[in-house]
């Protein structure tokens, strides 16, 4: 992903940003939060997770990656559209790649502070409910009873 990112920012936003405008910033902030956040939201819904989770998950949950990847196949077609196609989706991912890495470290930060509020005041969401296994990266976790817990320990 980081030569993803790499190749990114040193070939494909240049030309980009010569296309920049108005419009262009309008639909990639409307695209980092409402059209990102919101179907993420609906899907999760019935799963009885915490609004602040659903906020979060939404923020942090899609990545751009296969943008840059779609845009590369739009260039191969016949559209007189296609310039600003591949403008939008630069510079979308070039706000979005920004944003989150900005907040990456304050909002999981401030999001596991909150969960390990909610779990010392005894409210059991889901985000709490034990699990036989917990997938991590670096193996399963077997007879995981408290992921906040483990994840405060672990650092």
């Amino acid at each position: 992903m980081l030569v993803t990112y790499m190749l990114f920012g040193m070939v494909l936003l240049l030309p980009a940003l010569k296309g920049f405008n108005p419009t262009i910033a309008l639909y990639a902030l409307l695209s980092l939060t409402v059209v990102r956040m919101l179907p993420v939201a609906i899907s999760l819904i019935g799963t009885k997770l915490q609004p602040v989770t659903v906020l979060f998950l939404g923020w942090f949950g899609l990545r751009s990656i296969a943008s840059i990847l779609y845009v590369l196949a739009v260039l191969d077609e016949d559209l007189a559209t296609k310039e600003t196609i591949y403008n939008v989706v630069m510079i979308t991912v070039f706000v979005s790649v920004l944003a989150h890495g900005i907040s990456a470290t304050p909002l999981a930060n401030w999001y596991g502070n909150r969960m390990a509020e909610v779990d010392g005041a005894g409210s059991v969401g889901t985000e709490m409910k034990p699990v036989p296994e917990m997938a991590t990266r670096t193996g399963i976790v077997h007879g995981a009873t408290n992921p906040v817990s483990m994840a405060t320990e672990s650092e």
